[in-house]
């Protein structure tokens, strides 16, 4: 059977019973624009995650020591960056660069008198343009100074799940710079909330000076976060 003979008979089954092959082409037709309407909505999810997390942490580009491994946080000296002044405003003499911001990263253990949880914590530079989502954020009590010592900031996820409140005094533990374990008391300054449920939900922020006195780790950073 010729492939003409093929396609004079399938046209003629579709003209046979016309209710079932509109119903047919409806139904294909209607398929057929949800999985687009899906894709696309699927698509822009990714994108906007991806835009948050550059916004918020990883930024467009990180200058790193070659020997730092994002994922062990660690705050040993020669996995360190020096110079962080010298090398953040190299960077932000760049034409292409918007911002460049200091950061230092850590694990630790926040505690109350209730439970404890395991998260990042996070040294900055709180007038970095880069923190902004952060300062835009802040739903309760203030957001951070360079010079503030024994504050604290919270997501406000966490905040609630842990029952903090703005003012209450914390205990933080964190491994330093000589592989020794320090914990301290510590007060929630502000809470802040920037839509992004696993930032909010792990993060704690303190300034950069703070974060670094008290891991021992020096005028050093984790990385430089770059964004263009």
């Amino acid at each position: 059977m010729t492939i003409k003979r093929f396609w004079v008979i399938a046209f003629r089954d579709l003209i046979r019973n016309k209710r079932r092959t509109l119903l047919t082409l409806l139904a294909v037709t209607l398929g057929m624009m949800v999985l687009i309407m899906m894709s696309g909505f699927i698509a822009g999810v990714i994108a906007d995650g991806l835009r948050e997390n550059i916004r918020l942490n990883t930024g467009h580009i990180q200058l790193r020591d070659d020997t730092y491994e994002i994922e062990k946080l660690s705050l040993l000296s020669r996995d360190l960056l020096d110079d962080i002044e010298a090398l953040t405003a190299q960077a932000e003499a760049l034409s292409e660069v918007q911002s460049a911001a200091p950061v230092l990263w850590t694990s630790g253990v926040l505690s109350t008198v209730r439970e404890s949880t395991g998260l990042q914590v996070t040294g900055i530079v709180p007038d970095d343009d880069f923190h902004a989502p952060v300062r835009d954020g802040m739903i309760a009590g203030e957001y951070l100074t360079a010079d503030d010592r024994g504050q604290i900031l919270l997501g406000e996820r966490l905040a609630n799940d842990m029952g903090i409140t703005v003012g209450e005094r914390v205990s933080l533990t964190m491994g330093n710079a000589d592989g020794q374990v320090n914990e301290d008391i510590f007060t929630v300054a502000g809470l802040f909330n920037t839509g992004i449920l696993s930032y909010d939900q792990n993060t704690v922020i303190m300034p950069l000076a703070q974060a670094q006195a008290f891991t021992n780790s020096g005028n050093r950073a984790s990385s430089i976060i770059v964004m263009l």
